[in-house]
């Protein structure tokens, strides 16, 4: 019976697993929801791998998600401005890595629900992070960099674990959920820079 089962798992799942799809940005960049943004012509959905190579505006509300989401060096994310827009949302189904910007621009922002791992490398300045995983998610960052952004803990159910030492200027609320941090070095920077609402361990001052 197991047997029949990973057959079936095979069969019906893997070739699944195999077809997501890449979507690229050019290098003029645009808006998210239009095709011409993209290299191959194609608006990303749910299931694609997207990476960023030129200047990208999110302004789509609730509207739109990925997988995986790269910002390469040359790579920049924003939000979209207009008169009472929301905040623009944007929802990483996997990992995100960055090494280019992501920031703000205008009154309200950008806010990125992220349910995988998260690497940055590059300027992370922008209204909020939001962290829904369904398992552990780890957050790692190169030296010299800060997360400039609000953290939020939504809908998690595992931990929040560092990966590096952890750097940051603004509030993160943890809802309830633990952050190991492993013994890497914690820094907090300004006045509004605090971990609230939760429990931190494997601190290392």
């Amino acid at each position: 019976m197991i047997t029949n089962f990973r057959l079936l798992w095979l069969i019906f799942f893997i070739p699944l697993l195999l077809s997501a799809e890449t979507i690229t940005s050019t290098l003029n960049g645009g808006r998210w929801e239009e095709a011409s943004t993209w290299a191959e012509g194609t608006i990303p959905s749910t299931g694609s791998n997207v990476i960023v190579n030129g200047p990208v505006i999110v302004s789509t509300g609730n509207g739109y998600s990925c997988s995986n989401l790269t910002i390469n060096s040359s790579g920049t994310l924003y939000n979209g401005v207009g008169y009472a827009w929301p905040d623009q949302v944007l929802i990483v189904n996997g990992d995100i890595v960055n090494s280019g910007i992501i920031r703000n621009e205008g009154r309200n922002g950008l806010v990125l629900n992220i349910k995988g791992d998260i690497t940055n490398n590059g300027t992370w300045t922008f209204r909020r992070t939001e962290l829904s995983g369904t398992s552990n998610q780890i957050i790692s960052q190169g030296s010299g960099k800060y997360f400039e952004s609000a953290f939020q803990v939504t809908d998690q159910t595992g931990q929040i674990i560092a990966g590096s030492a952890f750097a940051f200027t603004s509030w993160f609320d943890l809802n309830k959920c633990a952050f190991d941090l492993k013994n890497y070095p914690l820094t907090l920077k300004g006045e509004s820079a605090n971990i609230s609402n939760g429990i931190v361990y494997n601190v290392n001052m």
